[in-house]
């Protein structure tokens, strides 16, 4: 191993450490994330601090989610509007107010992991969080 990649790897791990393990894994029980009611929006969702996947566990939520992304002017990374091309019932939030699919790999870190790269994997269960429950986060297991 070079001494760059060496030093990389060291940083990384260094990097880690400095997370929490709350921060790290969202399903340690209590949630972590605090949102008013008054501000459950989708931008919201975005500027938390990682990684966000939105997930809706029917056809009514994904239907909120999709008006939502409309009325927020969330649309695909392409420019596609959410009412053009049909999200799947895991999708992921990204800053710049775009939405994607997660595919496989993501699905995958979806059911198993507590980081994506170097951010934490903050799991959002979406009817939980517009019907203003408190503990909003989807617990792997369920």
């Amino acid at each position: 191993m070079n001494k760059s990649r060496k030093h990389q790897t060291e940083k990384n791990k260094s990097n880690k450490s400095n997370i929490s393990k709350a921060e790290c894994t969202p399903t340690a029980g209590r949630n972590p994330i605090n949102i008013s009611k008054a501000d459950r929006t989708l931008t919201a969702l975005s500027r938390l601090d990682g990684r966000v996947y939105v997930y809706c566990s029917d056809r009514r939520t994904l239907q909120r989610f999709i008006e939502d992304a409309e009325n927020e002017y969330f649309h695909y990374r392409d420019g596609v509007s959410l009412l053009e091309r049909k999200p799947d019932s895991i999708m992921a939030l990204n800053r710049d107010r775009t939405v994607n699919y997660i595919g496989y790999a993501g699905t995958l870190a979806f059911r198993t992991a507590s980081m994506v790269g170097d951010q934490p994997l903050i799991r959002v269960d979406y009817r939980k969080y517009v019907a203003g429950e408190e503990d909003f986060i989807y617990r792997v297991g369920k």
